[in-house]
């Protein structure tokens, strides 16, 4: 008998997006660029969306 095995790519988004906000790499990415007061949204919190 043979089986057909597969495989999905779990995909880790979540993982990746919960470390960024643990070490938060919003707040240095904007410290780091600047002119985050002259913004609506943050660069940092741009590139996580």
């Amino acid at each position: 008998m043979t089986y057909q095995y597969s495989s999905k790519n779990s995909e880790h988004h979540g993982l990746v997006a919960g470390f960024c906000k643990e070490i938060n790499l919003a707040q240095i990415l904007d410290q780091a660029l600047g002119g985050a007061d002259k913004r609506t949204i943050s660069l940092g919190n741009y590139l996580w969306q």
